[in-house]
């Protein structure tokens, strides 16, 4: 029998000359990109922090291997010697938001982003959607995917988160049609909504889009019920 797919993961949500251009999950100690990053590192005199470049990638290492005050420190360092670096700047971000500040970090996406010239856009437009998610800013998180589509069309994640988001607003609005037209109420209409939108079965099936892609069942059912009310098909 075969194994159902899963979405494709991406490998790393930093942003850095040897990265590739998506986002999702920090890399392991024995990834070879971050071996290729210490390689970096450790060219030239001592791995030491007098460029923006070099201090980032430090700062870079010592977050994935656990070291947070200092790597806090090196971030800071790299924005200092490069306040326009928009590598440093969405590495900066993915940072705090992992590391519970994800408010502080809608700003240094942004600011990565006012680099016209800047290869990573879509790895900071991913990471922003998540971090605006992270905080409840479900809107600002949607039109960050749909931004990170108009810079990369073919990018799956952004079309996956994208469609996941839209999804539950979709579920959420067609129950809501159809309590109120069912109850007359539109209390009753918003509790439907967010009953069906935030069932339990869906957080367990955030990996499963074409499980979460119910949001027709509401909308044919009040559908039905309209024609059936007033045998009419529109």
């Amino acid at each position: 029998r075969g194994r159902r797919a899963e979405p494709a993961r991406s490998e790393s949500p930093f942003a850095t000359p040897a990265s590739s251009s998506r986002a999702l999950t920090p890399p392991l100690p024995n990834d070879t990109k971050l071996r290729e990053n210490i390689d970096r590192l450790r060219d030239g005199p001592t791995p030491d922090d007098r460029t923006a470049a070099r201090a980032a990638l430090l700062a870079l290492f010592r977050a994935t291997i656990g070291e947070l005050p200092k790597a806090e420190a090196s971030f800071r360092r790299a924005l200092e010697l490069g306040p326009n670096d928009s590598e440093a700047r969405q590495n900066w971000g993915w940072y705090l938001c992992t590391n519970g500040r994800a408010r502080e970090s809608i700003p240094e996406f942004e600011a990565a982003l006012r680099n016209p010239l800047y290869k990573s856009a879509d790895v900071a437009l991913i990471n922003a959607g998540k971090c605006s998610a992270v905080i409840g800013d479900v809107t600002g998180a949607q039109n960050f995917y749909r931004r990170a589509l108009t810079v990369s069309p073919n990018n799956p994640e952004a079309a996956y988160n994208f469609a996941l988001i839209l999804c539950s607003w979709l579920s959420g609005y067609f129950a809501f049609l159809l309590g109120r037209r069912l109850t007359g109420s539109a209390t009753a209409g918003v509790i439907a909504g967010l009953a069906f939108a935030l069932a339990p079965y869906r957080a367990s099936q955030l990996s499963h889009l074409q499980v979460l892609a119910s949001h027709w069942m509401p909308l044919a059912l009040f559908a039905m019920h309209g024609y059936l009310d007033d045998g009419r098909r529109r």
